[in-house]
């Protein structure tokens, strides 16, 4: 089963365009960080969610939800199993001298 990984990283939105917005409900997963400046978090809602204006939607909750951050950095899976577990990690490579 192929599960769906989307970044929003940055979103400007015309707020008139969109008053009549329907955020999708949403899980919230893992919080990597949450400073005073940044929020960076995993979050999962239900695959038919993932079309561009329920994303927009979405995006101005989150702007509004943490308007107080300079940094919001999200990734939004269709598994909330993926949002509660999903791991970044670097590999390791060798010295070159």
């Amino acid at each position: 089963m192929v599960r769906v990984l989307a970044f929003i990283m940055t979103v400007v939105i015309d707020n008139q365009a969109y008053a009549q917005c329907q955020a999708p409900e949403y899980r919230r997963g893992q919080v990597f960080e949450d400073s005073a400046s940044t929020i960076d978090l995993t979050i999962s809602m239900p695959l038919p969610n993932f079309v561009p204006k329920t994303l927009v939607c979405l995006a101005e909750l989150l702007k509004r939800e943490y308007s107080n951050r300079k940094t919001i950095s999200v990734l939004i899976f269709s598994s909330s199993y993926a949002a509660r577990y999903w791991r970044t990690f670097q590999a390791d490579f060798p010295q070159t001298s």
